[in-house]
């Protein structure tokens, strides 16, 4: 498998292959560092890559000129002369840069999507483990998923990822964070809080350890049943949500930051992670960032599913 990561990085896998190589990057954690080593490796390429439109005619013109100078015997001999004087001439510099745009348009974006592409297999990967995490917790706890209290200092829904440490279900704390998100820059600098330091948090220390203590991604909250306040059961449903790229604090109810708002990764109550390009699963119209009533708040009965940011509970929620 890793004699083909290079063409994979460089999309020049065919469309199974392509697959094979995801497939393999979602169960090897070895194989997605190696990924990422060859994206920073080839990142010195892409140093005078700029999001600018190409001169209208472009192609055209250098088509025209490679043409006009299509060597023939003459042109050849003329040609080998320039080469032994180790000089070129104005046209033969103008071929040269078509050529390289050429190329750059067609290179530069095929990396780039690669790149991306790797990165939301290492996200999905990591939301996999999570589930796996919660699946043993919940056989642990009667069922349940860890609750996010409805009041007091641990009121939030990031406190899922201190209690799987705390419990030793997490070990590697790089599991809470998607490899395409901003925090994932700043990976040697997250640390999941215990949960005696949360209790034990000023407010304002408070506020900055919500906001970045659940990781990249969102938890669900509980739900409303009899009018109280509940923690959701693991009924391991293929379409209620469990967790998800956190959604964007900005717009809240929205798609997530995590790739570009492009979409997001959701994990459901049966272990199943995938990709979703809104903020509601095909064949299912549950919004996952909002209740049925079109809020951010607990789910108005076990069915409904609610993904928050780490840093709201069911009490900040709105």
């Amino acid at each position: 498998m890793r004699e083909q990561l290079l063409g994979y990085v460089l999309g020049a896998r065919d469309e199974d292959e392509h697959a094979q190589v995801e497939e393999a990057l979602r169960r090897d954690p070895q194989l997605q560092r190696e990924v990422e080593l060859l994206h920073d490796s080839l990142d010195p390429l892409r140093a005078g890559e700029g999001a600018y439109e190409p001169p209208v005619g472009l192609a055209a013109r250098t088509c025209q000129t490679v043409e006009t100078h299509r060597p023939t015997p003459a042109s050849v001999i003329h040609t080998e002369s320039i080469a032994s004087r180790g000089s070129w001439t104005l046209v033969d510099a103008m071929v040269a840069a078509g050529i390289f745009i050429a190329a750059s348009l067609l290179f530069f974006p095929a990396i780039s999507h690669s790149r991306s592409m790797a990165r939301r297999a290492g996200c999905e990967n990591n939301l996999r483990g999570l589930g796996a995490a919660l699946t043993k917790y919940s056989e642990n706890n009667d069922g349940q998923f860890p609750l996010v209290p409805a009041q007091g200092n641990l009121s939030t829904a990031g406190m899922y990822a201190p209690t799987l440490v705390s419990q030793n279900y997490v070990t590697d704390q790089r599991t809470f964070l998607c490899p395409s998100s901003s925090q994932a820059a700043e990976a040697s600098q997250f640390v999941v809080p215990s949960v005696e330091e949360i209790l034990k948090a000023d407010p304002t220390r408070l506020v900055a350890l919500r906001k970045t203590m659940g990781g990249s991604y969102g938890y669900t909250l509980g739900y409303i049943s009899g009018g109280n306040y509940v923690a959701r059961q693991n009924l391991r449903r293929a379409t209620v949500a469990l967790m998800a790229d956190a959604p964007s604090l900005d717009d809240l109810g929205s798609i997530s930051d995590n790739h570009g708002r492009c979409g997001q990764n959701v994990l459901y109550e049966d272990g199943r992670v995938t990709y979703l390009h809104s903020c509601t699963a095909k064949g299912c119209n549950d919004n996952i960032f909002l209740n049925n009533d079109g809020q951010v708040a607990p789910g108005t009965d076990q069915n409904d599913a609610v993904i928050v940011h780490s840093s709201l509970g069911p009490s900040q929620a709105r």
